[in-house]
């Protein structure tokens, strides 16, 4: 904390970090730029080479030393491919998925236009139809949830929001881990080492 060299706390003036060492797994594949490659991808994921570490010009590259002796659990490709298609399945039929995903679509549209009107006018009855058709998708959201529509203006105190992003999202991870942990693919019955990945 650059603000503790003049004794100010408050002062503002930012932070330094600096990378002293670079983490392995025990694959002995570094973490930069590829991370865990997941087996199942959430849409709203799709654009994560934008953001974090990788999205930085001096960040570390990737990098790759000798593997840990490990043996390394072994899962059955048709237990993940059956969990892909009920994530598949459930995302089509959630209406929180479909809000989430529009609003998404949304923020992406406005970070990509390049220009804005210098013009009150103009500029005021932009904003005022971005917030008429985010009403819209939430009113949506909230009518295929079986929940009270939000009048335009209408304020909604913090404690009564009826949709988090961040909730749909763990949700849909647990209903995933479930699919795995229950899947019928993992009797051992039927294990065949040519169905197994590493």
């Amino acid at each position: 904390d650059l603000s503790q060299l003049i004794g100010e706390k408050e002062s503002g003036l930012g932070q330094l970090t600096t990378t002293i060492a670079q983490f392995y797994r025990v694959s002995g594949s570094s973490t930069q730029h590829h991370g865990v490659v997941p087996d199942i991808i959430f849409p709203t994921a799709l654009q994560a080479e934008e953001h974090g570490e990788r999205a930085l010009d001096n960040a570390l590259p990737w990098d790759q030393i000798h593997a840990a002796d490990f043996a390394p659990r072994k899962v059955r490709l048709d237990a993940i491919e059956q969990a892909r298609e009920q994530h598949a399945q459930r995302i089509r039929s959630s209406p929180a998925f479909d809000y989430l995903m529009a609003e998404i679509e949304a923020s992406r549209q406005a970070q990509e236009q390049e220009t804005v009107s210098l013009l009150e006018d103009q500029r005021r009855k932009e904003v005022e139809a971005m917030e008429q058709a985010s009403l819209r998708r939430e009113n949506r959201f909230r009518k295929a949830s079986d929940l009270p529509l939000r009048a335009e203006g209408e304020e909604i105190a913090e404690e009564d929001e009826v949709f988090d992003p961040n909730q749909v999202l763990l949700r849909e991870a647990a209903h995933i881990l479930h699919d795995l942990i229950d899947s019928p693919a993992r009797t051992p019955a039927t294990l065949q080492a040519a169905d197994y990945e590493r």
